[in-house]
């Protein structure tokens, strides 16, 4: 198997769509790396609703694309990049409306449900995609298609496992204006609230971060009478789990309830239409993920076939896909403080780090672009959406402490338990033994 994977594959050194199997899987473990660690620059900052810092992250992902535009990676001699084609920023446009659901669907149903259902939803759409060949895409089924399903499938529960480790911090108390964390020490906020933190596992595009979403201004009135204040918009580098973890929410050392099963029951919980809504759009986002790349894979197909108009080299439809990020970005932008006017969250602090958070994620998506040549999107998709998480894991438990409970770490072991052997049948069912 070694001799056979250091060839570049097997059999002929080749997989089933003749790409270099050893180049496109480092081109997955580029991709990870980048979708496991893009949100890093961010994790302490807040970044409101999110349309800004969307728009900060786009201006990094369009660098990342000009640069491969003009680098000895794409078409013709280095600085003069390929034709700009329209018809591949369509994908980059599904893109960014996919990302910019995300936080409303945090809001209607969590985050651990909604990231397991468009990560799902994105997984098998650009794997069913490449598989039966859908949208005008060649149908390119796996060498060892059973090896393939099985591994979809373990990559598939690992998704839902792993969403069941997200933690949902314990509310800190606030004195004077300034956060009081667990262990003592106090964080100032610059809105009066509490800063928060949350594990995110990583995958085919992982999720923009938002903050305090769907918290109303006014108080509110239990079911048992308990008045409940209202809670004071937080901030956090992931969005809120879908439910108040205010400092101010109904306690029993706070509020006249007569037990905590009165507090409990004051809870809001999701209606049914909220919780079809918050699906349905989860399922939207995944869908416009997995989307991402068709456009410039019809292109690349149609150049094999003879149209000197496209280019059959992937790398070159990645900026014309930035472009429609950055263009996308910047019109969501505009509508929206067209609707919030001075309400709009714009903070100069978000900048920098948006930026850089944009450039590993370009980064990463380029080599996604290169693993999608050298192994087909029936690998790919599945291995790239299934890595990040891997990463994000890694950094969080050992750099920022997260997965702290019992329950947290169990259910990530189980999940890494499932991941590692679904990564190894994917790729190993594109090699015909």
């Amino acid at each position: 198997f070694a001799q056979k994977f250091a060839a570049g594959g097997f059999g002929s050194g080749r997989t089933m769509t003749s790409g270099n199997f050893g180049v496109g899987l480092a081109c997955c473990a580029v991709s990870a790396v980048g979708f496991g660690s893009n949100y890093l620059p961010v994790k302490k900052v807040d970044v409101g609703d999110g349309f800004f810092f969307a728009v900060c992250m786009a201006i990094g992902i369009g660098i990342i694309g000009l640069t491969v535009n003009f680098s000895e990676l794409t078409t013709g001699s280095l600085f003069e990049g390929p034709t700009f084609r329209p018809m591949a920023m369509l994908g980059g446009a599904a893109w960014m409306l996919g990302n910019l659901l995300t936080p409303t669907i945090i809001r209607l149903i969590g985050l651990g449900v909604g990231l397991s259902i468009w990560d799902l939803s994105n997984m098998v759409m650009g794997w069913a995609t490449g598989y039966f060949g859908l949208f005008g895409v060649w149908a390119t089924p796996a060498a060892t298609s059973w090896l393939n399903f099985f591994g979809m499938g373990l990559a598939g529960v690992s998704l839902v496992v792993l969403a069941q480790s997200i933690e949902e911090p314990e509310a800190p108390e606030k004195v004077g204006g300034r956060a009081i964390e667990p262990d003592g020490s106090a964080t100032p906020s610059a809105t009066g609230g509490v800063y928060q933190e949350c594990g995110r596992p990583a995958g085919s595009p992982p999720p923009l971060p938002s903050s305090a979403l769907g918290q109303g201004a006014q108080g509110r009135r239990g079911a048992s009478g308990c008045s409940e204040p209202a809670p004071e918009p937080s901030i956090s580098t992931t969005p809120t789990l879908g439910r108040d973890v205010s400092a101010n929410a109904c306690r029993e050392d706070s509020n006249p309830c007569r037990s905590k099963g009165d507090c409990e029951a004051q809870k809001p919980r999701p209606a049914r239409h909220t919780c079809a809504l918050g699906i349905s759009l989860a399922l939207l986002a995944g869908i416009l993920f997995g989307c991402t790349f068709d456009t410039s894979t019809v292109m690349v197909q149609r150049a094999l076939m003879g149209d000197t108009r496209s280019s059959s080299n992937d790398l070159d439809y990645v900026c014309s896909n930035y472009i429609g990020i950055v263009v996308t970005a910047v019109g969501s932008f505009v509508v929206y403080l067209c609707v919030m006017r001075k309400a709009a969250f714009v903070r100069s602090e978000v900048i920098v780090p948006g930026i850089a958070s944009g450039m590993l994620l370009g980064v990463a998506q380029a080599a996604w672009f290169k693993a999608n040549e050298e192994l087909s999107m029936v690998l790919a998709f599945p291995l790239i959406s299934a890595l990040p998480g891997i990463v994000a894991l890694f950094w969080g438990v050992c750099f920022f402490g997260e997965l702290r409970s019992r329950r947290s770490r169990r259910f990530a072991a189980w999940a890494l338990a499932l991941r590692v052997p679904s990564v190894v049948c994917i790729a190993v069912s594109g090699c015909s033994f």
